[in-house]
Protein backbone atom coordinates (compact mmCIF):
# COMPACT_ATOMS: atom_id res chain seq x y z
CA UNK A 1 0.00 0.00 0.00
CA UNK A 2 1.38 3.54 -0.97
CA UNK A 3 -0.20 6.56 0.96
CA UNK A 4 -0.05 10.17 -0.27
CA UNK A 5 -0.98 13.01 1.81
CA UNK A 6 -0.77 16.69 0.35
CA UNK A 7 -2.20 20.24 0.32
CA UNK A 8 -4.43 20.25 -3.06
CA UNK A 9 -5.35 24.39 -2.59
CA UNK A 10 -5.04 26.54 0.77
CA UNK A 11 -7.98 24.88 2.46
CA UNK A 12 -8.49 21.53 0.61
CA UNK A 13 -6.47 18.45 1.52
CA UNK A 14 -5.84 14.94 0.51
CA UNK A 15 -5.32 11.39 1.14
CA UNK A 16 -5.17 8.66 -0.96
CA UNK A 17 -4.47 4.63 -1.09
CA UNK A 18 -3.12 3.06 -3.62
CA UNK A 19 -3.47 -1.44 -2.74
CA UNK A 20 -1.89 -3.79 -4.71
CA UNK A 21 -1.43 -7.57 -4.12
CA UNK A 22 -0.40 -9.24 -6.67
CA UNK A 23 -2.20 -8.52 -9.79
CA UNK A 24 -5.46 -7.07 -7.58
CA UNK A 25 -5.43 -3.74 -5.59
CA UNK A 26 -7.59 -0.74 -5.37
CA UNK A 27 -7.38 3.01 -5.08
CA UNK A 28 -9.27 5.54 -2.33
CA UNK A 29 -9.37 9.14 -2.38
CA UNK A 30 -10.68 11.53 -0.05
CA UNK A 31 -10.73 15.08 -0.31
CA UNK A 32 -11.82 17.57 2.64
CA UNK A 33 -11.06 20.61 4.74
CA UNK A 34 -9.24 20.81 8.09
CA UNK A 35 -9.66 23.20 10.96
CA UNK A 36 -7.97 23.49 14.29
CA UNK A 37 -10.64 20.41 15.68
CA UNK A 38 -11.86 18.93 13.13
CA UNK A 39 -11.58 17.43 9.84
CA UNK A 40 -14.48 17.90 7.09
CA UNK A 41 -14.92 15.70 4.17
CA UNK A 42 -16.08 17.06 0.85
CA UNK A 43 -15.32 13.47 -1.62
CA UNK A 44 -14.65 10.26 -1.27
CA UNK A 45 -13.64 7.82 -4.40
CA UNK A 46 -13.18 3.94 -3.76
CA UNK A 47 -12.13 2.41 -7.21
CA UNK A 48 -11.92 -1.80 -7.66
CA UNK A 49 -11.65 -2.70 -11.73
CA UNK A 50 -11.84 -5.98 -10.21
CA UNK A 51 -14.96 -5.47 -8.24
CA UNK A 52 -16.76 -2.63 -9.87
CA UNK A 53 -19.97 -3.19 -7.14
CA UNK A 54 -17.77 -2.09 -4.66
CA UNK A 55 -17.26 0.89 -6.33
CA UNK A 56 -17.97 4.60 -4.29
CA UNK A 57 -18.10 8.17 -4.81
CA UNK A 58 -19.18 10.12 -1.92
CA UNK A 59 -20.04 13.77 -2.21
CA UNK A 60 -20.53 15.81 1.53
CA UNK A 61 -22.80 18.26 1.97
CA UNK A 62 -21.11 19.62 5.18
CA UNK A 63 -23.83 22.85 5.29
CA UNK A 64 -27.25 19.89 5.40
CA UNK A 65 -25.09 16.87 7.16
CA UNK A 66 -25.78 14.99 4.31
CA UNK A 67 -24.22 13.10 1.72
CA UNK A 68 -24.84 10.94 -1.82
CA UNK A 69 -22.87 7.92 -3.09
CA UNK A 70 -23.36 9.19 -6.89
CA UNK A 71 -22.23 5.64 -8.14
CA UNK A 72 -25.47 3.82 -6.36
CA UNK A 73 -27.83 6.34 -5.57
CA UNK A 74 -29.40 9.77 -6.01
CA UNK A 75 -31.23 9.68 -2.70
CA UNK A 76 -29.44 12.04 0.03
CA UNK A 77 -28.79 10.16 3.22
CA UNK A 78 -28.92 12.62 6.53
CA UNK A 79 -25.70 12.11 8.80
CA UNK A 80 -25.03 12.17 12.33
CA UNK A 81 -22.67 16.09 12.82
CA UNK A 82 -19.23 14.96 12.17
CA UNK A 83 -19.39 12.52 9.53
CA UNK A 84 -16.32 10.94 7.79
CA UNK A 85 -15.40 8.52 4.92
CA UNK A 86 -13.22 5.92 5.60
CA UNK A 87 -10.37 7.78 4.67
CA UNK A 88 -10.57 11.07 6.69
CA UNK A 89 -11.11 9.17 9.69
CA UNK A 90 -7.61 8.42 9.67
CA UNK A 91 -6.43 11.97 10.25
CA UNK A 92 -9.47 12.94 12.41
CA UNK A 93 -8.26 10.35 14.84
CA UNK A 94 -4.86 11.21 14.58
CA UNK A 95 -5.84 14.63 15.56
CA UNK A 96 -8.20 13.29 18.51
CA UNK A 97 -5.20 11.61 19.70
CA UNK A 98 -2.31 14.31 19.74
CA UNK A 99 -4.80 16.61 21.31
CA UNK A 100 -5.88 14.67 24.28
CA UNK A 101 -3.41 12.50 24.55
CA UNK A 102 -3.35 10.20 27.54
CA UNK A 103 -6.64 11.16 27.99
CA UNK A 104 -7.96 10.21 24.75
CA UNK A 105 -9.75 6.93 26.28
CA UNK A 106 -12.45 6.27 23.56
CA UNK A 107 -14.76 7.85 20.89
CA UNK A 108 -17.29 7.07 18.80
CA UNK A 109 -17.24 7.94 15.02
CA UNK A 110 -19.44 8.22 12.20
CA UNK A 111 -18.12 6.83 8.75
CA UNK A 112 -19.98 6.40 5.50
CA UNK A 113 -20.15 3.73 3.70
CA UNK A 114 -21.98 3.92 0.64
CA UNK A 115 -25.06 4.05 1.04
CA UNK A 116 -25.08 3.28 4.61
CA UNK A 117 -23.64 4.95 7.84
CA UNK A 118 -22.13 2.75 10.64
CA UNK A 119 -20.86 3.81 14.13
CA UNK A 120 -17.55 3.07 15.20
CA UNK A 121 -16.18 3.29 18.81
CA UNK A 122 -12.30 3.80 19.18
CA UNK A 123 -10.78 3.00 22.15
CA UNK A 124 -6.97 3.47 23.43
CA UNK A 125 -5.77 0.19 24.72
CA UNK A 126 -2.51 1.79 26.04
CA UNK A 127 1.36 2.16 24.88
CA UNK A 128 3.69 -0.30 23.73
CA UNK A 129 6.74 -0.38 21.95
CA UNK A 130 6.31 -2.48 18.38
CA UNK A 131 8.63 -3.24 15.64
CA UNK A 132 7.84 -2.32 12.30
CA UNK A 133 9.94 -2.73 8.82
CA UNK A 134 10.63 0.75 9.15
CA UNK A 135 11.83 0.61 12.46
CA UNK A 136 11.49 0.16 16.42
CA UNK A 137 8.15 3.24 17.63
CA UNK A 138 6.49 4.09 21.11
CA UNK A 139 2.84 3.81 19.68
CA UNK A 140 -0.47 4.31 21.10
CA UNK A 141 -2.51 0.58 20.83
CA UNK A 142 -6.56 1.51 19.32
CA UNK A 143 -9.11 -1.08 19.23
CA UNK A 144 -11.82 -0.08 16.29
CA UNK A 145 -15.03 -1.55 16.92
CA UNK A 146 -18.61 -1.83 15.86
CA UNK A 147 -21.53 -2.32 18.24
CA UNK A 148 -22.78 -6.02 18.64
CA UNK A 149 -19.68 -6.99 16.49
CA UNK A 150 -17.14 -9.63 16.88
CA UNK A 151 -14.67 -8.29 14.30
CA UNK A 152 -12.24 -5.66 15.18
CA UNK A 153 -9.52 -3.50 13.91
CA UNK A 154 -6.51 -2.37 16.26
CA UNK A 155 -4.68 0.23 15.31
CA UNK A 156 -1.12 1.74 16.30
CA UNK A 157 0.03 5.15 16.14
CA UNK A 158 3.54 6.83 16.35
CA UNK A 159 3.49 9.18 19.54
CA UNK A 160 7.05 10.10 17.73
CA UNK A 161 5.93 10.69 13.88
CA UNK A 162 2.42 13.03 15.46
CA UNK A 163 0.59 10.00 15.29
CA UNK A 164 1.02 8.68 11.80
CA UNK A 165 -0.22 5.15 11.20
CA UNK A 166 2.21 2.37 12.13
CA UNK A 167 0.29 -0.63 11.96
CA UNK A 168 -3.63 -1.40 10.99
CA UNK A 169 -4.67 -5.24 11.79
CA UNK A 170 -7.94 -6.24 11.46
CA UNK A 171 -9.11 -9.32 13.94
CA UNK A 172 -11.66 -11.75 13.68
CA UNK A 173 -12.93 -14.83 15.55
CA UNK A 174 -9.89 -14.05 17.91
CA UNK A 175 -7.42 -14.64 14.77
CA UNK A 176 -5.61 -11.68 12.29
CA UNK A 177 -7.61 -11.75 9.07
CA UNK A 178 -4.63 -8.98 7.82
CA UNK A 179 -2.03 -6.63 8.49
CA UNK A 180 -0.29 -3.87 7.03
CA UNK A 181 2.59 -2.16 8.50
CA UNK A 182 4.84 0.79 7.69
CA UNK A 183 7.75 0.18 5.71
CA UNK A 184 9.04 3.42 4.69
CA UNK A 185 7.94 7.54 5.07
CA UNK A 186 8.85 10.31 2.96
CA UNK A 187 7.98 13.71 3.78
CA UNK A 188 8.33 16.66 1.57
CA UNK A 189 10.88 14.33 -1.24
CA UNK A 190 13.04 13.23 1.59
CA UNK A 191 12.75 9.28 3.24
CA UNK A 192 12.64 9.13 6.62
CA UNK A 193 12.86 5.57 6.89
Amino acid sequence: MKQTFQREDRDQWSLRNQVSIFFIGFEEIAKFKVTDSSVTPSRYEYKNKFSKKRNSRLIFHPQTNSVVDALHSDSILKLPEGALDKLSFQLQLRHDVAMLGDKFLQSEYHLVDRTKFKTYTVKNLGEEIIDTPAGRFNAIKLQQKRVDKDKHTLIWLAKELDYFVLRVERVENGESDFKIELKSLEVDGERRF
